[in-house]
């Protein structure tokens, strides 16, 4: 009478398989969490310096139209001194 019969096949054999089977599914998902968080940390590194470097590129023309305003005459030396200055400064 307390045999194992049909219920005791579906706990042992049925239960067991989905356990391992959510245990995969639990491993699986905290490899892609941790992958996906590493490669958010670098895609971070890299839009940090492309904006640091689009921001270098921008300075540098700026003071390059500067230049060539002030040897064209366009502005006075105090006037190249105050707009290089802001320039720089931010």
């Amino acid at each position: 009478m307390h045999g194992y019969g049909f219920h005791g096949f579906f706990w042992g054999g049925y239960m067991g398989i989905l356990i391992l089977i959510l245990i995969i599914a639990a491993v699986v998902f905290l490899i892609k969490a941790t992958t996906n968080s590493q490669n958010m940390k670098h895609e971070g590194r890299n839009y940090y310096k492309e904006t640091m470097s689009e921001d270098l590129k921008e300075r540098k023309n700026a003071l390059n139209i500067l230049r060539e305003r002030y040897a064209k005459g366009e502005i006075s030396k105090e006037e190249y001194e105050q707009m290089k200055k802001d320039i720089v400064k931010d």
